[in-house]
C-alpha cells in the first residue's frame, strides 16, 4: 500500500474515533417525552439550624410572586431541567438584598419532558416560604431585570414554608429541622434572628 493510501485509511480510522467518542454515553441521551425521576444529594447537609444559618449567605421571607418557565442549565444535558422562581422579600434576616430576589431549584417541565425530584417539590406562586440562600454562580441563566440569582443552601434543606402561621420543613429535610415542623412563625424568626446576631458578634 503506497504511503499516501495508508495516509488516507489513518485519517478515517481517527475520524471515526472521535465520532465515537463524542456519541460516548456521558450524558443521558436526548429525551422526547415524558416523566423522569431524578434522586439528588446535597453536596453538604445542616445537622441543625445552627448550621444551616451559618452557612447561608442570605437568609429571607419572602413570597413566590412569579415561576418562570422552566429551563435547561447545562444546554447539552437534556435532563438538566431547572425552574426560577421571583421571590418579593418581605424581610431580611441575614445578610442584605433588593425587594426582589430569583431562586434556582432543580426539575420542571421543558418542552414534552418534565424532570422529578421525589424527595422535593418546587416552589408554588402565591406561598411564603423563608429561605436559606447561597449565591447562584452558574453562567447559564436568564435575566430577569437586576434581580441576583441564588439556590437554596443544602438543597431542600434550605426552604421553609409557611402555612397559617407555622412553618414546615421540606418532605427530606434531616431529622433535626424536621423538629422545627409547625413551629410558629414568629418563634422561628426569632430564632434565625438570634443566632446571625449571635454570630456576628462572634467575628
Amino acid at each position: 500500500m503506497s504511503t499516501c493510501s495508508r495516509l488516507w485509511c489513518l485519517g478515517i480510522l481517527v475520524a471515526v474515533v472521535c465520532s465515537a467518542q463524542r456519541r460516548a454515553p456521558d450524558s443521558p441521551p436526548a429525551l422526547s417525552g415524558g416523566k423522569v425521576i431524578v434522586m439528588r444529594s446535597p453536596a453538604w447537609v445542616p445537622h441543625s439550624l445552627d448550621a444551616l444559618i451559618d452557612k447561608s449567605e442570605l437568609i429571607v421571607d419572602g413570597v413566590v410572586t412569579q415561576v418562570l418557565p422552566s429551563r435547561l442549565w447545562n444546554p447539552d444535558d437534556s435532563i438538566s431541567h431547572c425552574t426560577d422562581s421571583v421571590i418579593t422579600v418581605n424581610r431580611v434576616l441575614k445578610g442584605s438584598i433588593s425587594r426582589k430576589l430569583v431562586v434556582f431549584e432543580r426539575g420542571g417541565r421543558v418542552g414534552g419532558v418534565e424532570i422529578v425530584t421525589p424527595q422535593d417539590t418546587l416552589m408554588e406562586q402565591g406561598k411564603r416560604y423563608i429561605l436559606f440562600l447561597t449565591k447562584d454562580r452558574a453562567v447559564a441563566r436568564p435575566e430577569v431585570g437586576d434581580n441576583e440569582y441564588f439556590g437554596l443552601t443544602g438543597l431542600w434543606n434550605g426552604k421553609f414554608s409557611v402555612e397559617d402561621g407555622r412553618v414546615s420543613a421540606s418532605r427530606e429535610a434531616t431529622p433535626e429541622l424536621k423538629t422545627l415542623d409547625r413551629l410558629d412563625v414568629e418563634d422561628f424568626l426569632k430564632r434565625v434572628v438570634e443566632r446571625v446576631a449571635t454570630a456576628a458578634r462572634t467575628l
